[in-house]
């Protein structure tokens, strides 16, 4: 029989006991003031004489204070919740290779006592198969961990996607050369980045959400991670923003040395441009709504305001996509369709892939994922809303506005 330690979120312990030989495995909590005996394994944390103490001197900590006992027993049933989950995927695996895994849990002597809270968590395995002399206790191992980093497990979705890309790439290559079979290599390619987008953030939510690994410190690391994303963004849009004024400021004797170029009727701002401003800007108050219900705990307000948000969105895309149908110039025409339809058709896409965001966030709020302490998910996502206002408002200003201002000298005239 060894003994192993882990830290809760509570401060208090898991103490693991496994028994090689027969697969049986227990882990008790205990609270943070509840004294622990040397262990086999490791160390033994130090004894706890108070909560300041505790929150000072055990190692892994992380300064969180120790939760009331009520709490604790929750603890108890969640940790009960995750292994179940976890040994249900495993058992399947096992299936897979020919081993029959049968697995129980059960919470036992769950107690208070005082300013703490005590109780047992049991499983028990028995397997069945060729394999069975391999799934020993390496099955059930927990390891103590000494530090709030997240240290990732060995996934295969970084190569697959990977291939997809590499697949993607090729496939539109010869598709736009007209070779035979490209558009099939383009659609397989697409298929297979879409599936790895979804499983690899399905384990990633499974992460943060069941399994606890997204402390402050990685929910940190993945703030910076997400606003260096949306600097390389911005850079994306200012190549735009910088051939249209290069085109516009100085326009060349090939376009009539004037802006717009001759020819071209332009768009009136004061119609659907103004109208999509007004919407995209009331969808922006509408995610602020939905980020202040989060912080204030009223989880249905929360979904009310991101349903508004999406519903705003699929609205903005609808005009936009109204205003390309009637345009009276297309792409093609001189540089003014060439910068105008590639600045406003990625806004179109960025919004396309935030609404997405916006419905995975509704999504998860109405399941109960997000909580006032953990909503690094949806911070994301209104990060990303905010900046599609602010690039809708450059665009309406520079292209929509100012970019017509003879266009609009011949409305007048005429």
């Amino acid at each position: 029989m060894s003994k192993s330690f882990i830290r809760t979120k509570s401060n208090g312990l898991i103490v693991q006991e496994h028994s090689k030989g027969t697969g049986a495995f227990s882990a008790s909590i205990l609270s943070s003031e509840s004294p622990v005996e040397s262990s086999s394994i490791g160390e033994s944390p130090p004894k706890v004489d108070d909560e300041d103490a505790g929150n000072k001197h055990i190692p892994g900590n992380f300064g969180i204070k120790p939760l009331p006992p009520r709490r604790r027993k929750e603890e108890l049933i969640h940790v009960q919740l995750i292994l179940e989950q976890e040994l249900e995927i495993l058992a399947g695996i096992m299936h897979v290779l020919g081993v029959e895994l049968e697995i129980s849990t059960a919470c036992e002597n769950i107690e208070e006592e005082g300013g703490g809270a005590s109780g047992e968590l049991r499983l028990g395995s028995r397997a069945r198969g060729g394999l069975h002399n391999t799934t020993d206790a390496k099955l059930f191992m927990i390891e103590s961990q000494r530090h709030s980093y997240h240290l990732v497990d060995p996934s295969p979705w970084p190569i697959s996607g990977s291939l997809g890309a590499l697949a993607t790439t090729v496939g539109g290559v010869m598709y736009m050369h007209s070779f035979q079979g490209g558009a099939t290599l383009l659609s397989l390619g697409l298929i297979f980045i879409l599936y790895t987008m979804f499983v690899w953030w399905r384990d990633v939510l499974r992460e943060s959400t069941l399994e606890g690994h997204h402390t402050k410190v990685v929910q940190l690391g993945l703030r910076y991670g997400f606003i260096l994303f949306i600097v390389s963004e911005v850079m994306f849009f200012f190549a735009f923003f910088w051939a249209f004024f290069h085109s516009s400021l100085a326009p060349t004797v090939e376009i009539g040395g004037i802006w717009p170029p001759k020819g071209i009727g332009v768009l009136d701002p004061w119609e659907i441009p103004f109208l999509n401003t007004l919407i995209l800007l009331s969808s922006g108050a509408a995610v602020t709504w939905a980020h202040h219900a989060i912080l204030a705990g009223k989880e249905k307000r929360a979904v009310y305001a991101l349903a508004a948000t999406v519903l705003l969105a699929l609205v903005f895309t609808g005009f936009q996509g109204m205003e390309y149908y009637q345009a009276p110039f297309t792409i093609s025409d001189s540089i003014y369709g060439s910068t105008f339809f590639l600045a406003t058709g990625f806004h179109g896409f960025h919004v396309i892939i935030g609404t997405l965001f916006l419905i995975i966030c509704g999504i998860r709020q109405y399941l109960g994922h997000l909580t006032k302490e953990h909503h690094v998910g949806f911070e994301a996502a209104a990060w990303y809303w905010h900046f599609v206002d602010v690039v809708w408002l450059f665009l309406f200003v520079s292209i929509y506005w100012w970019g017509v201002y003879e266009g609009t000298k011949e409305w007048i005239e005429e």
